[in-house]
């Protein structure tokens, strides 16, 4: 029987608040999170946020940056309402402002199911990514300002700014590069991979097969960064096998002007469901592998990747490298009604949900 740990809720709110911030509701202190999401693609993007700020909400989490990365400029305008929702404007924002993805329409490819609505029918600081940084910038000075080895990373989108953070030089303000930054500061990347992100979601094929020339920013940029990553900074794949369906429950379990819910009724309509990849890599990277009812296997080996995006797990080669797979059947269960319930929590709320 897979069991939830829970909360006791009878102790005065003060010192609830107080234990959740040390420790969070796993008994740990919260996980030290950046999120670097391809929002628009998909809406488990979405997903994944609205979590890691429930996630927060419970002590698990501690977000201290998200970043985009494609070129749609809006795209980050969607998490910044996300993030208004929850309460966290102060999280800081990134986005790649290369060339790949910036025209969010292609043939029957879109970034814009929910994230004009998001950006221009809610309440947020940001709309779009001229009033942000880029994500290199975030990455390097967010790093920087933490303790040694302590940031998780969830990589659920294009891989375009972890290439760029991997081959960023040191600079006037950072004595590091890219490379020895993560080493020094990273703990874990945790990759939604497979050959939809690492393909760069075929975003810009053309008919017949072949890229568009603005696709050359992006294609590659999957085998560059994994075989970039430092051996001391452990990564995780969590592949496109990894997903329950979620999302149907918002439609009822929250009011009509919570974002989280739209973006979900805008890209399915009401009461339907999404596989749920980048909302489990983002649990992985907050709460870990075992915590979320899943093996982490292959450990010995690495994953290779080629520079069209397409992967082999190779059962030898030493890195630091595993990924996972379902404990059991139950398990599958157990992780839908559960993020489920994470998406259906409101704001700030200090009640666990029931096992």
């Amino acid at each position: 029987v897979i069991a939830r740990e829970a909360v006791h809720v009878s102790m005065p709110s003060a010192i609830l608040l107080f234990l959740l911030a040390a420790f969070g509701t796993f008994g740990r202190p919260p996980t030290p999170l950046i999120i670097d999401t391809d929002m628009g693609f998909d809406v488990d993007d979405v997903g994944a946020v609205c979590i890691a700020n429930a996630l927060e909400d419970l002590g698990e989490a501690r977000i201290l940056a998200i970043v985009h990365n494609t070129g749609f400029d809006k795209g980050i305008g969607a998490v910044s309402t996300l993030m208004h929702h929850y309460n966290r404007d102060n999280v800081t924002l990134g986005a790649y402002k290369g060339p790949f993805g910036r025209n969010p329409q292609h043939l029957k490819f879109t970034q814009d199911r929910y994230v004009s609505d998001l950006t221009n029918n809610y309440p947020s600081p940001v709309k779009n990514y001229t009033q942000v940084p880029t994500a290199l910038e975030v990455y390097r000075s967010v790093l920087n300002a933490q303790p040694a080895r302590s940031v998780v990373i969830a990589m659920i989108g294009m891989t375009t700014n972890m290439r760029d953070l991997l081959e960023s030089p040191a600079d006037a303000i950072i004595a590091l590069s890219g490379k020895e930054l993560v080493a020094e500061k990273v703990k874990t990347i945790v990759w939604m991979d497979g050959p939809y992100n690492f393909g760069c979601a075929c975003h810009d094929l053309v008919p017949g097969g072949g890229f568009l020339g603005n696709d050359t920013d992006c294609r590659g940029s999957a085998r560059t960064a994994v075989n970039a990553v430092p051996p001391s900074v452990k990564q995780i794949f969590s592949g496109n096998k990894i997903a329950v369906p979620i999302g149907a429950p918002l439609t009822m379990c929250t009011e009509k002007t919570n974002p989280c819910r739209q973006a979900y009724v805008d890209y399915l309509g009401e009461y339907r469901n999404r596989p749920s990849w980048d909302p489990i890599a983002v649990s992985i990277a907050i709460r870990g592998a075992t915590a979320m009812h899943l093996r982490e296997i292959g450990e010995g080996g690495h994953m290779n990747v080629s520079e069209g995006g397409m992967e082999k797990w190779i059962p030898h080669g030493g890195a630091n490298q595993t990924y996972v797979e379902f404990e059991s059947i139950e398990a599958r269960k157990w992780m839908r009604e559960e993020l489920n319930s994470l998406l259906c929590m409101p704001p700030e709320s200090l009640e666990k949900h029931s096992a």
